[in-house]
């Protein structure tokens, strides 16, 4: 179906379980779109069955601007290394692999990118772009302690179907997308 190896080494994790069914969560990037997807599992006999998945995608166009000094299409791609450090900061306290000099640049850019995301949401003409960079790379929780309507956002920006994993409809991530 398209899915890397480390979704089956999951799966074989889970099947080892008592339960008769299970859900593994898989995400990747594709050019500006985020995919989502809740691969729904069950299990007779210690066989595991892929029954259906549901993919989310998630396209936030960003402006592009100059407001308060702050360059929005740079704030965006700031945002989008700041994402995948805090990746790799659980990656690195899994492992110990992340140098001294490493933690400290990523502390600093997070700082930076952070900072000017604050000081966006404080200019007039910035919030509505300092909102959906919010949506776009913080978690719900952080989302909701500046702004109150993230189900809005979510049926603005997020579009999700399920596929099954068997007969005419069923098809491979590659074709889902």
């Amino acid at each position: 179906m398209g899915f890397p190896s480390s979704v089956a080494e999951q799966v074989n994790q889970n099947a080892e379980t008592d339960s008769e069914s299970f859900h593994l969560y898989y995400s990747q990037n594709l050019k500006d779109d985020y995919l989502m997807y809740d691969l729904q599992f069950t299990k007779h006999n210690n066989a595991c069955a892929l029954k259906q998945y549901e993919l989310t995608l998630k396209y936030i166009p960003i402006p592009s601007a100059f407001i308060g000094g702050i360059d929005t299409t740079a704030l965006d791609n700031d945002l989008k290394i700041v994402d995948k450090l805090y990746d790799k900061f659980l990656e690195a306290g899994r492992d110990g692999k992340m140098t001294k000099e490493e933690y400290d640049e990523g502390i600093t850019l997070i700082g930076a990118a952070n900072s000017k995301l604050s000081q966006l949401m404080e200019i007039e003409g910035g919030k509505s772009v300092a909102k959906v960079l919010t949506y776009k790379y913080c978690p719900q929780s952080e989302y909701e302690k500046f702004f109150s309507d993230y189900t809005e956002m979510q049926n603005l920006y997020e579009h999700k179907q399920t596929f099954p994993n068997a007969g005419k409809d069923g098809c491979s991530i590659t074709d889902a997308y």
